[in-house]
């Protein structure tokens, strides 16, 4: 970015891109170049069309997209979120307590929320396509955050009116992950860093949990049917390989395995 800023900060954002992946590793460098000391969260944002072909060739809000996260266990909001801006009973908000998960379903509503969670994923998926993106970052429980201690924000365009946002007529369908440090104090000369990963792959939806290796659509389950196990579940991986079933004993060490073939992210 410029040296010029008012802010003091000149922003350096270098993305690795992996072969035989969808993985993207973002680097977000903030340099302060004032004689000040100064503090910044660094804040990423991702948006990611939601939206469907009509018959007509127009656009119309494919509400098969969703967003989700972890919830803090200990969160400071009832919910587990608040609604940042719009409609503060806007539908497409909800928390299932359960699976300790926010789910946010597209409704073309606009509005914000924020959550403090701080498991280190959040993602989207489009259900009809069974598209998934994931960002994955290193969460820094007990650091002061900002928007009220959010790590993770999800924003909308939609119907409604913030402020003096109006997207009533704009064929815009877009949600949007957004990510955060928490505050870096920096001091005149310094730099620091945050990091962040992308991953892009097939994968049912809504996601439920994310590893290194991928996402998770559909939790694995597993069912005896006399000598016989069936196994199920809908997943979702970031790297070409191949995929095994592996047994383990009580002990956690492996016993029997089984090649169940090559994967990709496609």
């Amino acid at each position: 970015s410029p040296a010029g800023s008012p802010t003091g900060v000149q922003i350096t954002r270098q993305a690795t891109i992996s072969p035989g992946s969808t993985r993207v590793t973002l680097d977000l460098t903030f340099h302060n170049i004032s004689q000040r000391k100064i503090r910044w969260s660094i804040w990423d944002v991702v948006q990611l069309a939601a939206e469907r072909p009509t018959a007509d060739r127009k656009l119309a809000p494919q509400t098969e997209c969703v967003v989700s996260a972890p919830l803090n266990p200990n969160s400071k909001f009832d919910k587990g979120y608040y609604v940042m801006f719009g409609d503060p009973q806007n539908p497409q908000w909800t928390s299932d307590q359960a699976q300790g998960l926010f789910i946010g379903n597209y409704q073309w509503e606009i509005g914000k929320v924020g959550l403090d969670s701080r498991a280190g994923w959040a993602a989207f998926a489009d259900k009809a396509t069974q598209h998934a993106f994931v960002a994955r970052y290193t969460a820094e429980p007990g650091q002061e955050y900002p928007d009220d201690g959010a790590g993770v924000e999800f924003w909308t365009v939609g119907s409604g009116k913030v402020a003096n946002l109006d997207y009533e007529q704009s064929q815009i369908y877009l949600m949007e992950v957004e990510i955060l440090s928490p505050y870096r104090h920096i001091e005149p000369g310094k730099t620091t860093t945050f990091q962040i990963e992308w991953g892009a792959c097939r994968c049912t939806g809504p996601i439920l949990d994310v590893t290194e290796g991928g996402c998770t659509g559909k939790k694995f389950l597993a069912k005896r049917d006399g000598k016989t196990v069936h196994v199920s579940g809908g997943f979702g991986v970031f790297d070409e390989g191949m995929l095994r079933l592996e047994w383990v004993d009580q002990a956690g060490q492996a016993v029997d395995s089984l090649n169940l073939g090559a994967v990709s992210p496609r």
